[in-house]
């Protein structure tokens, strides 16, 4: 049996790794990296969840 790894990309996915309030620490980590914002400019991430279907 071939294992197929999902794309983070695809939205879905995203939304479940990312999306929900017990994984906003990881969503949190993610941004940093990525948007290299400094600590001391941001103070809350608030998390708006669109579809409940996660």
């Amino acid at each position: 049996m071939v294992k197929k790894m999902l794309s983070v990309k695809n939205d879905l996915i995203f939304k479940h790794i990312f999306g929900s309030p017990d994984s906003q620490d990881i969503l949190e980590s993610f941004l940093k990296s990525i948007l290299d914002i400094p600590d001391e400019e941001y103070e809350v991430l608030t998390l708006y969840i669109q579809h409940s279907d996660i």
